[in-house]
């Protein structure tokens, strides 16, 4: 009858779920209904889901079919009538009763979601069964836990969370209490899934419960949490951006978060100024309504003695205008009559008027005054000012800037500095030297110098399409510097100031195309490296000294850290060296190094220097200049010496590191850091960083292949990396670990994981492999082209002369295999550079890396484990003996407690699962019986740890085993458990020791 009359289907099942049925014909039951699941009737699905899960024999092979099976939209279809809408929420509410009521389906569709390796193999209904299982089970942590890794290993993509908001809307809207509670607890977490989930409920829900997802971003921006405040205020940014008029009604929320200006940062309040002047300005008439209590708000600040609220009251002026300007751009680009210039006279004048406000209130503080000129940059870059704006911007500026900081050189060349063009009649220099002498002179106060020109250049280029010709002169014109007998500080002050105005000139021309032009780039590039280190070899003998702020949207900065080393007596026939001084004063003059230089009492530790807050950012475009490669002869023009090029890649991974990477965060943290020096840099999303890094990709590569060449070349032995007779060697082997490790950073971006975005990784790859050879690969397969790039980028293992650029090659490569299918390759790679000889002092971060990845990317970690344990076969012998036994024992411990995790869930046979415990359980003994030989807190502290993890998991997966096993297999148990015991006596030892020894940090780890 089932099979005859499918309209009685409901009925027939639902009188079959109430009988006692055989098992055998129970399963066969199932079996016919999971498979008619597919091509079902959607008002039949909830009693066919309500039969199959009232009626599991096992759990984890039913839920993996219905995962498989059941499909809301089976013919593909984006949009859902509201009849099928009431049958899709009918049946999520079945499997809500039945995961309600037996726990071990609700864990067995969860094992099932975390072992789906494809984000291909995801369906919205794992979403979906997820927010249901949230909303009833009492390990609500798990599911959060669960999420954060999928959303972590890219496999819960936004477009899976669109599909399953668009397609499931009134499902979201029945458990949008549930989805808000998951969206609150994702916000602790790095990933912006979190983020993306607010995003599509405020979409998707109407009324009070839209109004809920605001108030739980507001709540998150008042939560005093950087991370959280950072995210809330994202997400808020993007809906008022996109829909403005949708989020207008709950302007009165985004106002009140002005009373939580004691936890915003100067970044902040830009975010939540946008906010707040797009609605008033984009809102209609519901937002129109906020205008004046902002703009009473701004004269407010402005008008204060406070320099925060000074510098509060001109981050919202600029958003005011930014706001205006696009209102603006957007009704001219409306179809329509063009606006007449009386139309747009009131706007224009409003934001004129804002903006000589801001100015007149700040002249008398630069650190405000500075801030205006930045934010207004910003502004002044995205090109939706009204011309007439700009025009005044740019005429108010030049007469600003030529006024206080340019002077004619005339009776002043000796104490010109850097000078790149022959000086004639009527020639500018900059007027460094006496603004800092006379910085008592607030309105032309030498703070402002870079902001100004910053602004006066991105409005020339804005208006003259992108010509520098009205201020190329300042490019090569020379530096007045203060007097060779100033004070130290005063000479300090002033290098700060110049290494900042080379920042802005090089961020300036770095984009013309004029070979001259290109030449003086690349040698203020060389001058701010060179200051750079004259600075820092300054410093210790200027106790206290903080420089001048350059990043003036940070509210505090951190001084700068300087360690002195003991005081001894100078090496025989050293001397007082001195900074090195040319003709035109490229170099500090020697009168001022002998004041400020003494080196041989002061050491500075490396690395030791915060820089940040007070260097101007340098922009993407100046990572450009990289066509011009290495060279290694000092004193060159045509390119950048080794140690030069690696300054410029640091800044790029830093850079790259900042806007791409998802580093790990503590959850708890209130206060972070936040690294200042990326404010230009924010402005621009992943997608196009990703974009620009294309073009330079090129370069980048052929710097890899000049720094292999140079090793093979020079025939260096990673034993000889560090000899004091091959300096360049050790810079080199920098660079090329730099280089490879900004490669990893973009290659591991989640984003190319996302549809939108599958040609970006296309062409990253297709530029790897053509270096390769000419190729038909143009619009290759990504798998075919992953597999070009990993050959090429393997060659360069031979050239490898040191650990760090070692770990950073295999790093990128294990990234590539995944995405190459090239993984056993990895493992070999990693293996050839365990067994390699390196130098005593070499990394040990670089160590445990290797080993993690030799034994990751194996394809039975447990051999691999057996054959690293196994001292008398094993080839890794070199490797063990220079490792730390902490290190050693830790890693081997954490692919142990993986490897017993995973065999909990194996489906293999009782006898091979047998095999694989044995296995596992000697290994274990193997790795404690090398803590016992050791006993040093840190490994006692290792086997503590991961000790019970591994015993968890065997209880909970080998004993069933054992148990099933025994009496076929008496001998074999008993030899394991033996084995076993001896394992945990020594873990009770260890417990009881430090118990005894107090060590608090050891009895933390004790069950």
């Amino acid at each position: 009858l089932l099979c005859e009359n499918t309209e009685e289907t409901p009925a027939i099942l639902e009188a079959l779920g109430n009988l006692y049925m055989d098992t055998t014909l129970v399963i066969e039951m199932q079996t016919r209904v999971l498979s008619s699941l597919k091509s079902a009737d959607v008002a039949h699905l909830p009693m066919l889901v309500k039969y199959v899960l009232n009626n599991v024999t096992s759990q984890d092979s039913v839920v993996s079919s219905l995962r498989e099976s059941l499909d809301f939209c089976p013919l593909g279809n984006t949009a859902t009538s509201k009849t099928e809408e009431d049958y899709q929420l009918l049946t999520v509410n079945e499997i809500k009763n039945s995961v309600r009521f037996d726990k071990r389906i609700g864990e067995a569709w969860c094992r099932a979601i975390e072992n789906t390796r494809s984000p291909s193999e995801h369906k919205p209904l794992d979403l979906i069964f997820l927010v249901v299982w949230y909303s009833v089970c009492q390990r609500q942590k798990a599911v959060e836990l669960l999420v954060r890794s999928k959303a972590r290993q890219g496999h819960f993509t936004p477009s899976l969370l669109a599909v399953m908001f668009n397609n499931h809307g009134q499902v979201m809207r029945a458990y949008a209490g549930t989805v808000l509670q998951l969206a609150q607890a994702l916000m602790w977490c790095t990933e912006p899934f979190g983020s993306h989930l607010y995003k599509r409920a405020f979409l998707c829900f109407e009324g009070s419960m839209r109004q809920e997802v605001v108030v739980n971003l507001v709540t998150h921006v008042g939560s005093g949490i950087t991370s959280q405040m950072d995210a809330a205020l994202s997400v808020l940014t993007h809906l008022v951006q996109e829909h403005p008029r949708t989020v207008a009604p709950f302007g009165a929320f985004f106002k009140s978060m002005l009373d939580f200006v004691h936890n915003l940062g100067l970044y902040q309040f830009r975010s939540l100024f946008t906010l707040i002047a797009t609605v008033a300005y984009r809102g209609g008439s519901e937002g129109g309504m906020f205008r004046d209590e902002f703009h009473v708000y701004i004269h407010k600040m402005l008008s204060s003695f406070c320099p925060r609220s000074q510098r509060v009251g001109v981050v919202g002026a600029l958003m005011a205008v930014q706001a205006m300007a696009t209102m603006n751009s957007r009704e001219n680009n409306e179809p329509g009559p063009v606006n007449s210039s009386v139309t747009l006279a009131p706007a224009l004048q409003e934001a004129i008027e804002l903006l000589e406000l801001c100015r007149s209130s700040t002249l008398a503080a630069p650190h405000a005054l500075g801030l205006f000129y930045d934010e207004l940059s910003r502004v002044v870059v995205l090109k939706q000012l009204h011309h007439r704006v700009k025009a005044w911007i740019g005429d108010t500026m030049i007469t600003d800037f030529q006024d206080n900081y340019v002077v004619d050189v005339d009776g002043m060349s000796s104490e010109l500095r850097f000078g790149l063009d022959n000086l004639p009649d009527g020639a500018i220099a900059l007027n460094l030297g006496h603004l800092v002498e006379a910085e008592q002179s607030t309105t032309s106060s030498a703070l402002t110098l870079c902001p100004l020109f910053r602004l006066l250049r991105v409005t020339e280029q804005v208006l003259h399409g992108d010509s520098l010709e009205a201020v190329d002169a300042l490019l090569g014109c020379p530096v007045l510097f203060p007097r060779s007998d100033s004070a130290k500080t005063l000479t300090c002050t002033a290098t700060f100031y110049c290494i900042n105005w080379f920042r802005e000139l090089v961020n300036g021309f770095c984009g013309t195309g004029d070979s001259s032009i290109r030449e003086k780039v690349v040698d203020r590039i060389k001058r701010i490296i060179e200051l750079q280190n004259c600075v820092e070899k300054w410093l210790p003998a200027i106790p206290g000294y903080v420089p001048p702020l350059a990043v003036l949207d940070v509210d505090s900065a951190r001084p700068l850290t300087v360690v002195a080393a003991k005081r001894g007596k100078p090496a025989k026939g050293s001397k007082k060296r001195k900074l090195s001084s040319e003709e035109n004063g490229a170099h500090c003059s020697e009168e001022k190094s002998d004041e400020l230089e003494d080196t041989d009492s002061c050491h500075v530790t490396e690395g030791k220097f915060y820089w940040s807050p007070y260097v101007r950012e340098f922009d993407l475009g100046v990572f450009e200049v990289l066509c011009m490669g290495l060279q290694y002869k000092e004193g060159g023009t045509t390119g950048f010496s080794p140690k030069e090029m690696l300054f410029l890649l640091d800044d790029l991974n830093a850079k790259l590191d900042h806007s791409l990477s998802t580093g790990k965060r503590l959850p708890f943290k209130d206060k972070e850091i936040v690294e200042p020096g990326f404010s230009n840099l924010a402005s621009q999303s992943p997608c196009n960083i990703i974009i620009f890094f294309l073009r330079i990709l090129p370069h980048l590569l052929s710097i890899l292949e000049e720094t292999s060449s140079y090793f093979q070349l020079h025939d260096v032995e990673p034993t000889s990396i560090e000899e004091v007779s091959a300096e360049n060697n050790k810079d080199v082997s920098l660079c090329m670990a730099r280089l490879l490790t900004i490669l990893h950073c973009v290659l591991a971006w989640n984003g190319f994981d996302s549809p939108d975005h599958r040609d970006l990784l296309r062409e990253m790859l297709r530029t790897i492999s053509s270096r390769v050879g000419s190729t038909q690969l143009t619009q290759g397969h990504v798998l075919q082209l992953g597999r070009r790039s990993f050959s090429y980028l393997s060659a360069f293992v031979d050239s490898v002369c040191d650990l760090e650029s070692g770990a950073a090659l295999v790093r990128l490569l294990s990234c590539l295999a995944h995405r190459a299918e090239m993984e056993p390759c990895v493992q070999d790679i990693a293996r050839r550079f365990l067994c390699r000889d390196w130098p005593p002092r070499s990394s040990t971060a670089a160590l445990q890396m290797l080993l993690n990845t030799f034994l990751s990317e194996s394809p039975s970690v447990l051999k691999a484990l057996e054959d690293i344990v196994d001292e008398e076969s094993s080839d890794l012998r070199g490797f063990l003996n220079r490792c730390s036994p902490s290190i050693y024992c830790k890693t081997l411990f954490i692919q142990l407690v993986d490897c017993a995790k995973a065999l909990s869930f194996d489906t293999s046979s009782e006898d091979r699962q047998l095999e694989k415990w044995n296995l596992a359980v000697a290994i274990f003994h193997k790795v404690l019986t090398t803590v016992k030989n050791d006993a040093v807190r840190a490994n006692l502290s290792a086997a503590l740890r991961f000790g019970r993890f591994f015993l968890e998991h065997f209880l909970r997966g080998g004993m069933p085993v054992l148990d099933a096993q025994f009496k076929s297999c008496p001998m074999e148990v008993q030899a394991l458990l033996k084995n076993l015991q001896q394992g945990t006596r020594f873990l009770q030892h260890a417990c009881g020791h430090s118990k005894v020894m107090k060590d608090v940090g050891l009895t933390g780890q004790v069950p």
